[in-house]
């Protein structure tokens, strides 16, 4: 199975780092590469990811100024080498299985874009509740699909790494500098516009963290 490239944009995320990374070495699809990119935390952050990359040859450490998520992602996804590429925040994680079912997908389908669903929890209690679930589909067209302006959140998504960078028709994907979920949404509806073929994954694949002042 391909290598697949999992970017991680870190800012002051000591206390959930580590699981995050976890979830990424446990993944029963072991051909991966995690980017860390660490956009000037000044908590322990850089210190959490120098241990884990000096523990594992998976994981590899780019360090800047703050310049912001959609900065670090695109800092990522310059250096990628994998044939598909993911993003995970560094306050969320990963099912064990959630690599293998997507490429599983991206592979059997012979299709650039797979999407898996999402699981939004509570930090303390992990009262869970599933985001927009889709069952399985494939070939799939954001213009024939149109539920999927609700699915706005970029964990759980993979994409080919030679479609993203070669872009559509010279078009070049960008990851702006907004809050989480309006980067998100730019993002994945700028490459769905595209009308390139999807498939969806029916498993839960990715945990998104919520704390207690939000509803889930």
């Amino acid at each position: 199975m391909p290598k697949i490239s999992i970017v991680i944009p870190v800012y002051n995320m000591s206390s959930f780092l580590p699981i995050s990374l976890e979830s990424c070495l446990w993944q029963t699809h072991e051909n991966i590469e995690v980017i860390i990119v660490n956009d000037g935390s000044t908590d322990s952050s850089l210190d959490i990811a120098n241990t884990y990359s000096t523990y594992s040859p998976k994981i590899q450490v780019l360090s800047q100024a703050n310049q912001g998520t959609g900065s670090a992602r695109k800092e990522g996804l310059n250096i990628a080498k994998g044939e598909f590429i993911t993003w995970l925040d560094a306050d969320d994680f990963l099912d064990p299985h959630a690599l293998e079912s997507l490429l599983y997908i991206a592979k059997k389908n012979s299709v650039s874009i797979v999407c898996g669903n999402t699981v939004k929890f509570l930090d303390k209690t992990f009262v869970t509740r599933s985001y927009y679930p889709y069952k399985q589909h494939q070939h799939l067209k954001f213009n024939q699909a149109p539920e999927y302006w609700k699915k706005n959140i970029l964990g759980g998504w993979i994409f080919a790494l030679n479609f993203l960078k070669k872009g559509h028709h010279s078009k070049t994907f960008i990851h702006p500098n907004f809050s989480l979920g309006l980067s998100d949404s730019c993002f994945i509806f700028d490459v769905l516009s595209t009308n390139e073929n999807f498939s969806q994954c029916p498993n839960d694949i990715y945990y998104s963290r919520k704390n207690h002042k939000y509803d889930i």
